[in-house]
């Protein structure tokens, strides 16, 4: 949220930036008009846009993941372990001190725009002198006032009777322009984002605008200078209400009077608003980067949690927790008759256990700015003791905060598959916060990403992709990046060994994540395996192995090795 505000007010500070130095002083009111009113909704949108091929043009500085292989028949399943997320805090009940703040910063908001009506309604009390084709005058005692409210005119009886008709006149097109909307629309825009002072800035452009406006329309059927004399001599007063269009306004009296004595703009000078469109393929390029970074990072992300789900093979019959016929009982959860019912009893009781147990302050000093995931495996033994099996976080210390909580865990009645106690395995995400400002530590080696010494490039950004035999008819990359996924999925579809790997597979989905490297003479090198089991990688790299030679990716019209990532999936049955 924090990113998509900062984008917000930059976005906002471009479009006022371009009124200022290039619109402003132009006589085009009511392109200018739109321009206002617009420009703000267009920067809350921008940001929440996709664009997938403005997000292409964006480099990717990840592995590409290639599509997953489907070996087999293959039918959706549950994932091998549970993934409840538990968002730890060090209490029960945690305040959001930022949405206290913005929910208080609405409610001044509402109370300063009630306490404006309250100022015009007091206006409003005051006689009816005359009724015009459905538009009010209001005479205002002991004033000189002359302002406007939708289709309400108020003029202060101590105006002059020759100022009165050219008054009215200015008065007249804020009411057919509707201009009191534009003022309420910011009102609102004020309410909802009243912490972005650009837009007080907005309001007070088109305020400026719309007496532009009003001022244009009035010299035409009044003489010029006649005109912005009067607006010299005349005395004046307003009432503090930002919602209503007000004839003499102190601040604006010399910049009204400078733009009467401007000429005509020039048709030419309309094509300074085509800057909006380079302008906002600027922005739409900054959101789809922003959002590249972020996907890029939620992949990584989902791949590590993968290969950490993958690192314990289950040798031991231990059954996971999202398939075990009778799942294991929690205290408190015995009375409970049905397995989904325990299972769901179950997830909430380790959530709340984990939720006063987990001491965020203690693992703050030794976590990252903003969240941080803990994944943290274990087993339910057949006694119903739980036991370890693995913890991955960004410091040694983070992991053995969790330690500390598994340890805690109670004894449980053990589940039960084929009407036998047996092992159940768990997967654990904890989640807990920490402010933007806080120094984080040096990362693990353990979870740090991949670098790439060697000056290998990626699939997703190099220049000419290698080329799969069978591929070399086709002349874009974008083609040749197509059937190369193709022919790979097609390779590996027809020499991955289904009835080999399924002694050593999981019951349901099983995958294996394989990175590979094209080198520079287009023989296919292996970079990694990961599987829940060795016998699965060995079968990975068999395939690796069969791989034809290619012909070589080039970056800046030289021979470079390209990296790949690609995830094998088959479903050994049940």
């Amino acid at each position: 949220m924090a990113h998509y505000i900062i984008q917000v007010i930059f976005f906002q500070l471009l479009f006022l930036l371009v009124y200022d130095f290039l619109l402003k002083k132009e006589t085009f009111f009511s392109y200018n008009r739109w321009y206002l009113l617009l420009t703000p909704v267009i920067a809350l949108t921008l940001p929440l846009l996709e664009f997938e091929t403005l997000g292409n043009m964006v480099p990717q500085e990840s592995l590409m993941m290639l599509p997953e292989v489907y070996l087999g028949a293959t039918s959706p399943t549950t994932e091998a372990f549970s993934t409840e997320h538990v968002s730890a805090s060090g209490e029960g009940f945690k305040i959001n001190w930022w949405m206290l703040a913005y929910g208080t910063g609405v409610f001044f908001s509402l109370i300063l725009i009630v306490n404006k009506y309250r100022i015009l309604n007091k206006l409003f009390k005051n006689k009816v002198v005359t009724n015009q084709k459905g538009i009010k005058i209001i005479e205002v005692p002991n004033s000189n006032l002359a302002c406007t409210f939708f289709n309400t005119i108020f003029l202060g009886d101590q105006l002059k009777e020759e100022e009165i008709q050219q008054i009215l006149s200015h008065e007249m097109i804020h009411v057919k322009q509707k201009h009191s909307a534009d003022l309420l629309y910011f009102e609102l825009l004020k309410i909802l984002f009243w912490f972005n002072p650009l837009i007080y800035i907005y309001q007070t452009r088109i305020s400026t605008l719309h007496e532009f406006i009003a001022d244009a329309g009035v010299v035409k059927t009044v003489e010029r200078k006649t005109y912005y004399q009067q607006l010299l001599n005349t005395a004046f007063s307003t009432e503090n209400v930002s919602f209503i269009n007000q004839f003499f306004n102190h601040s604006l009296i010399k910049k009204r009077i400078v733009m009467l004595q401007k000429s005509r703009s020039k048709t030419i000078s309309k094509f300074k608003y085509l800057i909006l469109v380079p302008l906002m393929l600027v922005m739409l390029m900054y959101v789809a980067c922003s959002k590249e970074t972020f996907d890029s990072t939620a992949t990584d992300q989902l791949i590590e949690e993968a290969n950490f789900s993958s690192t314990e093979s289950n040798k031991d019959g231990d059954v996971p927790f999202a398939i075990i016929e009778e799942a294991p009982v929690f205290p408190g959860c015995e009375s409970l008759t049905t397995n989904e019912e325990r299972k769901t009893c179950m997830s909430e009781k380790i959530t709340e256990f984990v939720g006063t147990n987990f001491d965020v302050n203690a693992a703050k000093p030794y976590a990252q700015p903003g969240v941080n995931r803990i994944y943290v495996q274990f087993r339910i033994n057949k006694d119903g003791s739980v036991e370890e099996m693995g913890v991955r976080a960004s410091s040694p210390q983070l992991e053995e905060e969790a330690r500390k909580v598994v340890n805690k865990f109670p004894r449980m009645t053990p589940g039960k598959q084929d009407g036998k106690e047996a092992g159940v395995l768990y997967s654990l995400p904890i989640i807990f916060n920490v402010d933007e400002g806080h120094k984080a530590p040096p990362v693990t080696d353990s979870i740090k990403k991949n670098e790439n010494p060697t000056g290998d490039i990626p699939f997703a950004v190099v220049d000419e992709v290698p080329v799969f035999p069978g591929c070399e008819n086709l002349a874009s990359n974008d083609a040749r990046k197509e059937c190369m996924t193709e022919k790979i999925t097609a390779f590996v579809s027809e020499n991955f060994d289904v009835s080999a790997a399924k002694p050593y597979a999981r019951p349901g989905d099983n995958r294996i994540y394989v990175q590979l490297k094209i080198n520079k003479d287009g023989v296919v090198e292996e970079m990694g395996i990961r599987a829940s089991s060795p016998e699965l990688e060995e079968e990975a790299r068999k395939v690796l192995n069969q791989l034809p030679q290619m012909t070589p990716g080039k970056q800046n019209g030289q021979d470079t090795g390209v990296l790949y990532m690609l995830p094998i999936t088959f479903n050994a049955g049940e």
